[in-house]
C-alpha cells in the first residue's frame, strides 16, 4: 500500500491543511507586502495555493482524490511553471557556467 492509499495518512494530510489554513492565511497577508519573488515567497505562495485548494477540494472529494486535483492544479498554475522554468534555467546557466 503506497502513502497515498493509507487512510490515516490521508486524514492527517487533511487535518493539518484544514487546522493550519487560518494560520497560513494570516501569514501569506503579513507577508504580502514584501513578496519580492524570490523562491521564499514563491514557496510560500505555491504552499497557499494547495492549502487553499485542498481545503476547498476536500468538501466535495475524498482526501486521496482532492490531494491529487489540488497537486494538478497547483502545477498547471502559471507561477509555478514560471519558478519552475526560472530554477531550471538558473541550474543550467551554472552548468555552463554562464
Amino acid at each position: 500500500m503506497s502513502w497515498k492509499q493509507d487512510p490515516e495518512v490521508m486524514v492527517a494530510i487533511h487535518n493539518y491543511v484544514n487546522n493550519q489554513k487560518d494560520d497560513l492565511s494570516e501569514l501569506l497577508n503579513h507577508l504580502f507586502k514584501h513578496n519580492d519573488n524570490t523562491p521564499p515567497f514563491m514557496f510560500f505562495q505555491v504552499f497557499g495555493k494547495f492549502v487553499f485548494t485542498y481545503s476547498e477540494l476536500s468538501k466535495t472529494h475524498t482526501e486521496s482524490d482532492a490531494f491529487d486535483l489540488s497537486i494538478a492544479e497547483v502545477i498547471s498554475d502559471p507561477v509555478v511553471q514560471n519558478l519552475v522554468a526560472s530554477m531550471v534555467g538558473q541550474k543550467i546557466d551554472r552548468g555552463l557556467g554562464l
